[in-house]
């Protein structure tokens, strides 16, 4: 009888439409969307009193990018703790507290809008507000084990917007209904939250020294990648004369946005039937081209162009959603705390765009903001960017690695030899039970593993009992769950590199 193929026989039932499906959790769809629409709708007040637009308001959005980093940062030290927590009614009431807050005192622009103090102090609660409720969002939305909620999430927001856009085309915009959209979307972002029940397993607070090198080559790319795009976002945002907070309350363009992430969505699902990986490197692909070419055309079309602004908003979007769906498949396939991994690649996306708010307010300083050629330069600069980012975040190797089974045949053997011998050793199988346990992760039946090894039905039987017991699994899908992530950590190396990581494992 031919013996199966690892490859094609191994489930990978994190990767899969039907799982996906059958992981859809409204709950967090809706909480994660209104979460991120919040992001946006808090700022409109600041759009209702002149005296607040400009310099303050800025100063305002840089400080809270600022905090909402520190507050990620934080988060990430101090994973351990936050993931056994965020699922308590005191964490979810913080979260509320603080989000609240961050609308409200938003709306006080226009009796403070002068003071530094309420910048100080608007800056700080926005900035954690954001970093805590997002923070919580995905932590459910990781857990909830489908990447589909993520991208429903995004198209959800994307429609929400769209909505207010048409909405305010109808209804005069006052503080008091920006207010209003503000608490509307907070409540209904935290208090889902408390309809939340712990849900998936357990994620692990690996150090730096226990993380695979080459893994911990790619979470560096992909904190690096975050960087530029977050700071490329800021200066497109800037060069966009109309503001971009403005072209969220009356662009009817913004469709344009909720379109190209509907199709964005359709070919994620198409990639989970495929289960390869270059779906999402032509996602992103096409993400940059939308981006890029927003970004040249705008000294040459014009500054106010809305058609323009609303495709480098689509494909920004796009580039975001595909870094949180990384951060959620390295958290699935490596067991690693979502708390620490969003905490760390959020934390930079804010930082960029600090630094980039930072640069566009030297640029008026020195009186280069209306300049032609400044423009032109910044336009430039952000395609750099937005290249730079593409190289560091989708190469597509590293696309192999995080979303397909990708990388040479003799590696991704080796590593699922490794996985299954250290998993042996890890749960003091027996050499026959160490053979059995190869064939069960490779599909075979117990007729084959029969053939195979020579024993009877009742010795195979007996044999899968006692490899159950010690590795603390009760069906076979959990078995191969268990065989795949121990080999995952060796398949994103090269053949030495396995060589080398399983030599210091036997020590």
């Amino acid at each position: 009888m031919t013996q199966p193929d690892v490859g094609s026989n191994m489930p990978r039932g994190a990767h899969t439409v039907a799982n996906a499906i059958k992981g859809l959790d409204c709950t967090a769809i809706v909480g994660l969307a209104c979460a991120q629409a919040w992001m946006t709708v808090r700022w409109f007040p600041l759009m209702d009193d002149p005296s607040v637009q400009g310099e303050a308001s800025e100063w305002l959005m840089a400080l809270s990018c600022l905090i909402a980093m520190g507050t990620l940062v934080a988060c990430a030290f101090l994973a351990k703790m936050i993931d056994d927590s965020v699922h308590g009614r005191t964490w979810k009431t913080i979260v509320l507290v603080w989000s609240l807050a961050g609308t409200l005192v938003v709306a006080c622009g226009s009796m403070f809008s002068q003071a530094p103090a309420w910048i100080l102090g608007a800056g700080v609660i926005t900035g954690v507000g954001s970093g805590l409720l997002l923070l919580s969002w995905v932590v459910v939305c990781v857990r909830s084990g489908s990447v589909m909620n993520i991208s429903l999430a995004f198209l959800l927001s994307s429609l929400l917007l769209s909505l207010v856009s048409e909405f305010s085309h109808f209804i005069e915009s006052t503080p008091v209904v920006d207010v209003g959209l503000g608490v509307l979307l907070a409540l209904t972002a935290s208090l889902l939250l408390f309809a939340k029940k712990e849900r998936g397993g357990r994620f692990e607070n690996y150090s730096v020294k226990e993380i695979n090198k080459s893994l911990y080559r790619f979470l560096v790319k992909l904190c690096i990648g975050a960087f530029l795009v977050g700071l490329a976002n800021e200066l497109v945002r800037f060069i966009y004369s109309g503001g971009p907070v403005l072209f969220f309350r009356g662009g009817s363009l913004y469709w344009i946005v909720v379109l190209v992430l509907a199709v964005v969505n359709l070919g994620i699902a198409l990639q989970l039937r495929s289960r390869q990986s270059s779906g999402f490197y032509f996602i992103c692909r096409g993400a940059i081209v939308l981006c890029v070419v927003s970004a040249l055309l705008f000294p040459y079309v014009g500054a106010s162009s809305s058609l323009l602004f609303s495709f480098n908003t689509s494909g920004r979007q796009c580039l975001q959603l595909l870094i949180w769906i990384i951060v959620f498949m390295l958290c699935q396939k490596h067991r690693l705390s979502p708390t620490s991994l969003f905490g760390a690649t959020c934390s930079v996306w804010y930082f960029g765009s600090f630094v980039g708010i930072l640069l566009h307010r030297m640029s008026i300083a020195f009186g280069l903001s209306s300049n032609g050629f400044a423009i032109e330069f910044v336009s430039v600069s952000a395609v750099l960017l937005l290249v730079l980012a593409f190289v560091f975040l989708f190469s597509e190797r590293d696309s192999d690695f995080v979303f397909g089974r990708g990388g040479d045949s003799v590696v991704r053997t080796k590593a699922f030899r490794k996985g299954c011998d250290r998993l042996a050793r890890e749960g003091h199988l027996t050499k026959r039970e160490s053979e059995v346990l190869t064939l069960l992760a490779k599909g075979a039946s117990v007729s084959h593993i029969e053939e195979k090894l020579f024993i009877s039905s009742s010795t195979v039987a007996t044999h899968m009992k006692h490899i159950y017991q010690k590795l603390n699994v009760h069906s076979r899908k959990e078995l191969y769950d268990l065989v795949e992530r121990s080999s995952e950590m060796y398949a994103i190396g090269s053949v030495d590199e396995i060589d080398s990581v399983t030599r210091v494992d036997n020590r």
